[in-house]
């Protein structure tokens, strides 16, 4: 079995899309169709989801970056444009910290630069517990829906089943080495500010994981940025607001 598992369609510029937490590369299904017209569109099954096997434990998120800049050169892509939602925008923030002439542009979907804060913190530990004493079926059942606008449950029950029932394949195991490595992250926000390369940053008003306040300094503290807030988004916003997702992304990496 392959270290990382990924689809590739398409061709010309690479971009690789890297998912959040536990969610896999058909997350991206939907983008790939429609972005592969006009790039080489990669997405990856981060190490210890979807057909990606679960490294040796512990791991940070500096050992997955690596990982994925490894199997970036074993493809021949000297060059990417990185995408990642939540988690996958920690693990390509790293990227672009190690490998900063590898990352033609990086965009952030749903995702911050900054570590988790002491609250932060308390409610990946309350997370580990939780997951200590439960099924990961209980785990996700409430974990999933909450991820969405929950104003909008109707509009997204498909996507919302869609989202449990890939949740639901992620091991125990996983789950409790990404919560620590997500909980142990550095803070990357001067990383973020720096970067000499064009950034995207797409946000939710009603993302209950990131507050408005710390997405909106993603946008109002680099100059190079296109920075969206969508109005009536949560933590989902590929899959809450698809259309406006592919369009936003198809703009922004036609300037590169």
């Amino acid at each position: 079995m392959p270290a990382i598992n990924f689809t590739v369609r398409g061709s010309g510029f690479s971009l690789v899309f890297i998912h959040g937490f536990c969610e896999d590369h058909s997350v991206w299904n939907h983008l790939q169709e429609t972005l592969s017209k006009s790039y080489k569109v990669y997405c990856i099954d981060l190490p210890g989801f979807g057909e990606s096997p679960l490294p040796k434990l512990p791991f940070s998120l500096v050992d997955i970056s690596e990982q994925v800049f490894t199997w970036a050169q074993t493809q021949d892509i000297n060059q990417a444009a990185i995408i990642g939602h939540s988690l996958g925008g920690y693990v390509a923030l790293e990227i672009a910290k190690s490998h900063p002439e590898f990352v033609k542009s990086l965009g952030l979907i749903n995702s911050t630069a900054f570590a988790d804060d002491e609250e932060g913190k308390a409610k990946r530990d309350k997370a580990l517990d939780f997951l200590e004493k439960f099924s990961m079926e209980k785990f996700i059942a409430p974990f999933t829906p909450s991820l969405f606008n929950l104003k909008r449950k109707e509009d997204h029950k498909e996507a919302i089943a869609k989202a449990t029932a890939l949740a639901m394949k992620t091991t125990k195991e996983a789950a409790k080495a990404y919560t620590l490595a997500m909980r142990n992250r550095p803070d990357n926000f001067e990383l973020w500010k720096n970067l000499n390369c064009p950034t995207l940053y797409i946000g939710g008003l009603v993302d209950h994981r990131i507050p408005v306040e710390k997405a909106e300094a993603h946008i109002e503290e680099r100059t190079d940025v296109d920075g969206y807030l969508m109005r009536e988004v949560g933590h989902m916003a590929m899959l809450e607001e698809p259309t406006e997702t592919i369009q936003i992304i198809k703009d922004f990496l036609s300037k590169l």
